[in-house]
This record gives structure tokens, sequence and C-alpha cells, in this order.
């Protein structure tokens, strides 16, 4: 579903991804890109209807490794479209650069407190696409969140996990074939 033909061999390369997402950006809805690597030269190219750009590679060694992904035993997750989350993120963001998370036996919640406004979005299980209740409530970031949930509107299903005081999980697949998981960590309130 990603991809109307694929072959490559296994292998590693390195791509500056907010180049290569300002290309993709040039693509109209639906429009077929192409990926292809050169190996001799080390670049990428990418064609984009009439247009034909040439990306240079990074060196995997030279990118920053991937960091240790802690083990988590969340306790509570819901599913809900992933449209939803990202419009009530972009509500958070008019009144607070924070937002609270959670879960209650009743459903999801999120709570945006700003100088003078706030915003509350309740969401009741029976309206969830899916939820394991449990204990979860944690503070965020609305920049990081906000950044998150630009990918996040495009996919059918978002799935959220998360506990008290944790980082929060989100899992979400777009297409057949990428599957997509984000670690946030919470902000710590302070007394």
């Amino acid at each position: 579903e990603a991809f109307d033909f694929f072959k490559a061999d296994q292998g590693e390369i390195g791509v500056d991804l907010v180049r290569l997402s300002d290309v993709l950006s040039m693509a109209d809805k639906g429009e077929n890109v192409q990926l292809e690597l050169d190996e001799e030269s080390h670049k990428l190219k990418i064609g984009v209807g009439s247009l034909s750009y040439t990306l240079s590679l990074i060196d995997p060694t030279a990118i920053r490794k991937e960091p240790r992904i802690p083990e988590l035993d969340l306790p509570a997750h819901v599913t809900l479209p992933g449209a939803e989350l990202r419009r009530a993120v972009k509500a958070a963001e008019k009144v607070s650069d924070h937002v609270v998370l959670g879960v209650s036996d009743e459903g999801f919640y999120m709570e945006a407190k700003g100088d003078i406004d706030s915003l509350k979005l309740k969401i009741p299980s029976t309206e969830l696409l899916g939820m394991k209740p449990g204990e979860a409530r944690s503070l965020f970031s609305l920049d990081y969140l906000e950044d998150m949930s630009k990918s996040i509107s495009k996919a059918p299903e978002v799935t959220l996990e998360m506990g008290i005081d944790y980082p929060l999980r989100v899992n979400f697949k777009l297409g057949q074939f990428v599957e997509i998981s984000y670690l946030l960590a919470p902000r710590i309130e302070q007394e």
C-alpha cells in the first residue's frame, strides 16, 4: 500500500530528513514519487512528476546512534483516530504550551490551561477505537506533541500508551508497511 513497486537489498543509508521532506512536499497528494539509490555517487535520486532532485547522502557512521529505548510497562492504552488527536493538539496550542493527557475508567482526557483560557477534551471509552484502562496522567510539552501530531493526523488509528508521570508512547501505521513509534518524555510538574 505504501509502495507501488519496491526493490532493494538490505543496507543502510543516511539522509537529511528535513531536505528529503522539503523535496517530497513538492509532490501532489496521490502523486507517485520515485526514489533511486546511486551507490557510486552516494546520492539519492528523487523523481516527482517532471522534476528530478539529487540529494547527497550522509555517512551513517557520522549520524548519532539510536538511543537506547527503555522498557516501559505503561498501564493505560487508548486508540483513537489520528485526525481527532491532531485537532485536539492544535486546539490546546491556542491556550497553553503544555498539556495533560490522561486515562480514567471513563475514557481519555486532555487538559490545557493558560493564564486566562483553558481547554478540556473528554472522549468516553465507548467512543474510543480501543482502550485498556489504567492509572495514567502526565504533563507534556505541546511543542513536541504538535510536531508528532503532523504525521499522526494521516493515521486512521493511533494508540497512546501512558502512565502516571511516565513517557507517552505513540504507535501508528501509515499504509500497510510503515509502522511509527514515538516516545515523549513528560514534563515534571513543580509543586
